[in-house]
């Protein structure tokens, strides 16, 4: 879901929820290329699926992040993980 609101093949008031911490700020920092995560107060609001799904999709390699086909997305962590 996270890397179709990023490739803007889904709604736009869902692709508006996701942003980079480089339009957040404008410091260089090695993970300015990270989506930014959303603030939660609580544990409860920790864990909403949009919360999860930022937080996983920050913990993949850069590689699989830079997929540009559906396919090759969804193949890619299986890959490294069999690894």
């Amino acid at each position: 879901m996270i890397f179709e609101c990023l490739k803007d093949l889904v709604p736009t008031y869902l692709s508006e929820k996701m942003s980079k911490r480089s339009d957040i700020h404008t410091y260089t920092t090695r993970s300015n290329n990270d989506l930014n995560l959303p603030r939660c107060r609580t544990v409860t609001a920790q864990r909403f699926f949009f919360y999860h799904a930022v937080k996983h999709y920050n913990s993949l390699s850069p590689e699989t992040k830079l997929c540009k086909a559906l396919a090759s997305f969804k193949r890619s962590p299986k890959a490294e993980l069999c690894k």
